[in-house]
């Protein structure tokens, strides 16, 4: 007997864990949902590969419990799902006596397997330990912002911007700014700084990759954000196991208070998808031009699919002109995504590139223009949602530093 998969994949509390079960007989997912009674919500996925990459995006699912029986899963179909979730764990259920089962159990990288005739116990352990896990290594104590968008949108720049500003509203918090974006290297420029070390290379190094090692390596500016570009060249990016690169990430998420992730023109590359499903806040970055908005709609699209009900993506409208007819409203409808506060930023590319050829932000060399303003407010919001029981004094005091900058730049209009 077949089973069906569930018409409504997203569970309507939030607040329980839910449990895939790639199965086709009913018998064995009667006695998954037997084992996980009381500790998890377990729904049954089609073994399409569209169907279920949306069925783990709109759950949420961390956890995977595939029936390797007498129709076992294709290994294709295992290969795509790490792609798209990395952190997802897999936990395979057959009979020991079949080599078959257990060879597409080893090659779908399961993190267990438990005979199909156990007891429910022994499948409710393995569940219970595995999910135990994975919410430990979820209880990080740093903040993840990650910017996407096209080539030219502006990512770089708003980065190399709110970096300098939530530095200064935070000056006790350890920030970094990983220049993931295309082209690689502009985040260094924008600063003033020359990396000693790139992603890669730490990638490389990660057997004696530690705190120490994070804050000794990475370079700083004057004002002490670190920034971590993801390459010097492109030949360090051969032979790179992704299973490193991410674990890296993970360190570095414990390691600093605040990081911030430049994927401007690479929101779609392997560690752009790892990033964003990771997430605190996303911030997808267009302008008024066609191109950019095509663009930030299929980077939209593939966010739904990936992330579903935790959806947390915020619209900022760059290098906005109102003489172009594009209302950033208007955007926002297109896009289906909702513009984050205070986030339409007015044309300064003069004033921008002025900066950026000093080697400075425009928060360090014009702190009296009105894109500086406008980055204040913006990173006030960012702030109250990141660390809400504190954001409130430091918005007061920051606030009062850009309204003393605003007004003193109206005078000089």
């Amino acid at each position: 007997m077949m089973t069906r998969p569930n018409a409504s994949i997203s569970p309507g509390n939030n607040t329980q864990v839910v449990v895939l079960a790639l199965c086709q007989r009913a018998e064995c997912l009667a006695w998954m949902r037997l084992a996980l009674d009381g500790m998890a919500i377990v729904l049954p996925v089609d073994r399409r590969p569209d169907d279920i990459v949306q069925a783990v995006g709109k759950s949420g699912a961390s956890l995977l419990i595939a029936d390797f029986g007498d129709d076992h899963p294709e290994t294709a179909l295992f290969e795509q799902l790490r792609l798209s979730f990395p952190d997802l764990k897999i936990i395979g259920v057959g009979s020991l006596s079949d080599q078959q089962a257990l060879l597409a159990a080893m090659r779908a990288q399961v993190v267990d397997y438990v005979e199909q005739e156990s007891p429910i116990a022994t499948l409710r352990n393995a569940a219970e330990r595995i999910l135990a896990e994975i919410r430990q290594r979820r209880q990080r104590t740093g903040r993840l912002i990650t910017l996407c968008g096209g080539i030219g949108a502006g990512c770089t720049t708003i980065a190399c911007n709110m970096a300098t500003l939530l530095k200064v509203q935070r000056p006790d918090a350890s920030v970094l700014l990983l220049d993931f974006a295309t082209p690689v290297g502009d985040a260094a420029i924008h600063l003033g700084v020359a990396p000693h070390i790139c992603f890669a290379e730490a990638v490389r190094n990660l057997d004696r990759c530690d705190r120490t090692y994070l804050n000794t390596a990475i370079v700083r500016t004057p004002g002490g954000i670190g920034v971590l570009p993801l390459f010097h060249e492109v030949s360090n990016l051969r032979g790179l196991k992704l299973a490193d690169a991410f674990q890296l990430l993970a360190l570095i998420l414990s390691t600093y208070d605040l990081v911030i992730a430049d994927l401007g023109g690479a929101a779609f590359s392997d560690l752009g998808q790892y990033l964003q499903q990771t997430a605190d806040e996303i911030l997808l970055v267009t302008d008024q031009s066609v191109g950019h908005i095509l663009e930030s709609k299929k980077i939209a699209a593939n966010l739904r699919e990936k992330l579903g009900n935790r959806l947390h993506v915020h619209l900022i409208v760059n290098h906005y002109e109102p003489l172009l007819g594009v209302e950033s409203a208007d955007i926002a409808d297109e896009l289906g995504l909702p513009l984050l506060e205070n986030a339409v930023l007015p044309e300064r590319r003069v004033p921008l590139m002025q900066s950026m050829n000093q080697g400075k932000t425009l928060v360090d060399a014009l702190p009296k223009d009105a894109l500086v303003h406008v980055f204040g407010l913006m990173t006030g919001q960012l702030l109250a949602k990141l660390w809400p029981d504190q954001a409130s004094l430091t918005s007061r005091q920051t606030h009062s530093r850009i309204s003393q900058w605003w007004h003193a730049w109206r005078k000089t209009r």
